[in-house]
């Protein structure tokens, strides 16, 4: 809420306000995740660990033995495939200067080896875990 708002008033600034327009367009992201990462650290802790302990167990499952949950997280995660490449693209225009045509280009040339890797993983973590089973 906080991001949208320094963005809203830099856009529009109020009498008073004309310092946001100072503030580079950086700010509303940066400010965007760092309270989401400050919200997620201090609320639910137990849920996250069962999550992240669940996402271990994925990754080892050729070597552990597979669960219900295992099993439920592995297919979680395959559909989340289209949004992991979306968030990758995203992070590569964010990082890397989202207006500027030459970024956009070496995003997209990034694209031919981290897409198909990151669309990959989730497969083949499901793959082993069937293979274990």
């Amino acid at each position: 809420m906080s991001a949208f708002l320094v963005y809203f008033f830099s856009q529009r600034p109020l009498q008073g306000m004309l310092w946001l327009q100072q503030v580079p367009w950086q700010v509303s992201p940066l400010t965007l995740s760092s309270l989401t990462i400050i919200v997620c650290a201090i609320f639910q802790l137990k849920s996250k660990f069962w999550l992240v302990k669940g996402i271990g167990r994925i990754i080892a499952a050729p070597f552990i033995g597979v669960r219900f949950r295992d099993f439920f997280l592995g297919d979680q995660l395959c559909s989340l495939v289209l949004v992991f490449n979306d968030l990758q693209f995203t992070t590569c225009l964010v990082l890397w200067g989202a207006w500027n045509n030459d970024t956009l280009f070496s995003c997209q040339e990034s694209d031919t080896y981290t897409r198909p890797l990151i669309a990959a993983l989730p497969f083949v973590w499901r793959f082993l875990q069937c293979c274990r089973r």
